[in-house]
């Protein structure tokens, strides 16, 4: 092999100190958050000097902010794929039922990404932590990520319920949709306690999506059910 090619597809000690840093960031955020962690416990964890730090990110904020900022890349990814499929129907008359399975896809595809995934996981965790214990770079996050795929919930609810898309109706709606996937990640040890699971893998998170399938086809019988009731009234 060309030596020079070689050199060129190798990553430099530096990219490599600071990945190492990130993926040690990552991991003591997501835990404790960036208040409860050091940066001398995160030098540690990647094996790199605590100096480093504040040479590569400019102290603690400026690696969680840049730790931040690959998680936003991450769902942003995600709520790009969902924000598109919504614009593929959304001019279209969706139907009830297609507006069903669009939303179940978009949840399934949520769920196998962040159960099956450690570095999702960890994300999802700190997506969690930064909504109870928000910092400055919060706002950031919500404008990027949160806001958008709430959106996108609230209007494909609302073509499932005839609701405005903006009413408050329509948003608590879709937050307890996504509260359900978010429980997942916050009480995620009593839920493999409890199944006598070690971890997550492929087969056991698409049972979990499939119980969150489940849940949604029960919502929107109860719709229907409903909307029965109020026709024989």
């Amino acid at each position: 092999m060309n030596i020079d090619l070689l050199h060129e597809i190798t990553p430099s000690r530096a990219d490599m100190a600071k990945s190492r840093l990130l993926e040690a960031g990552l991991q003591c955020f997501a835990d404790r958050g960036p208040d409860g962690v050091t940066i001398r416990e995160i030098a540690r964890l990647a094996g790199q000097n605590s100096a480093s730090i504040t040479y590569y990110f400019g102290g603690k904020e400026g690696l969680y902010r840049a730790v931040l900022e690959a998680v936003m890349r991450f769902f942003r990814s995600q709520v790009m794929e969902a924000q598109s499929a919504w614009d593929g129907h959304r001019e279209a008359d969706l139907s009830r039922a297609q507006a069903v399975g669009l939303l179940k896809r978009i949840q399934r595809a949520f769920a196998l990404g962040i159960l099956t995934d450690a570095k999702a996981a960890q994300f999802a965790l700190l997506m969690v932590r930064e909504q109870t214990q928000p910092t400055a770079a919060f706002e950031d996050l919500y404008r990027e990520t949160v806001e958008p795929l709430h959106r996108v919930l609230s209007h494909i609810l609302a073509r499932i319920t005839g609701d405005d898309p903006e009413s408050p109706r329509a948003v608590l709606r879709a937050h307890a949709l996504i509260g359900q996937l978010q429980s997942f990640v916050m009480a995620r040890e009593t839920l493999l306690r409890r199944m006598g699971w070690d971890g997550y893998d492929a087969s056991r998170a698409a049972e979990v999506a499939d119980m969150l399938s489940e849940n949604f086809d029960i919502f929107v019988a109860g719709l229907q059910a409903e909307a029965r009731e109020d026709t024989r009234a």
